[in-house]
């Protein structure tokens, strides 16, 4: 798989990514910026915060980030995307949110001091933790919910709390019958038959963020790193570029990973 570089009209630090299709996909980062991809280039959009934003999913034809400035105080925020237009309100929970996913009609976020909010038809929610670690990343997968966070934590929601290996973990995804997580130093986890494995590791970067697709995975992280995962399997993919990537998404064969100073690539 080959990347490059697309303009984003942008310096600031890009942070998270959702792939809709070919033609459309979402970024969001600090300072409250969004940009939209129309299968051309990359166009600003107005997102009414100058907080910084996270994370984004999509849920049907709708939009959620989730962030928040530590320095603003109250509570964290989370931004809605719908008819073309961005709306943001205050969540439930003081601690900044980090992460956000979607699937079948339930949107979840996780952040700061095990922070867990989901959104129910009257509004978001706190949901009840089973710790007050930061949790890193979350995603649904075929059989649930997972959050991870710092020392290896691992919550399945609503209250299972475990642990692989000793390092931070940042982000999650399911692929195929498995379920993945990256972190600090390279960590790579996986989960298959119900047992959670340390994958041989292929670099020493910290990885932000992994998507999966096909059947297979791709964690990027700082300074350019991008490993490929499949079938518990581990090789290192050439980005072309050495600076960090924060976020990385993946539908209909288009794969796009963002990061420091409005960086984007695709492949």
């Amino acid at each position: 798989m080959r990347f490059e570089p697309r303009p984003s009209d942008t310096t600031a630090d890009l942070l998270g990514v959702c792939v809709l299709g070919p033609d459309a996909a979402f970024a969001v980062g600090r300072g409250g910026v969004a940009l939209r991809w129309e299968g051309t280039r990359w166009e600003r959009e107005d997102t009414g915060t100058d907080e910084d934003l996270y994370a984004v999913c999509a849920q049907g034809n709708e939009l959620y980030a989730v962030g928040g400035n530590l320095a603003v105080g109250g509570h964290s925020l989370i931004a809605h995307r719908a008819g073309g237009r961005w709306t943001t309100s205050r969540s439930p929970v003081q601690s900044i949110l980090l992460a956000v996913d979607a699937r079948d009609g339930l949107v979840r976020a996780s952040g700061f001091n095990g922070a867990l909010v989901e959104k129910t038809p009257e509004g978001w929610r706190e949901l009840a933790a089973p710790t007050n670690t930061h949790l890193f990343g979350i995603h649904a997968t075929g059989s649930g919910w997972l959050a991870c966070g710092l020392a290896g934590t691992l919550v399945e929601l609503p209250t299972t709390l475990t642990s692989v290996g000793a390092a931070h973990l940042t982000s999650l995804a399911a692929c195929g019958d498995d379920e993945v997580a990256v972190g600090f130093d390279g960590t790579i986890a996986r989960r298959s038959d119900g047992r959670w494995q340390v994958l041989a590791q292929v670099t020493r970067e910290h990885l932000w963020s992994i998507t999966s697709f096909d059947g297979r995975a791709i964690a990027v992280g700082a300074h350019g790193a991008m490993v490929e995962v499949v079938d518990g399997r581990t090789r290192i993919l050439d980005s072309g570029i050495a600076a960090d990537l924060h976020g990385v998404g993946a539908m209909e064969g288009l794969v796009i990973a963002v990061g420091r100073s409005g960086t984007i690539i695709h492949g």
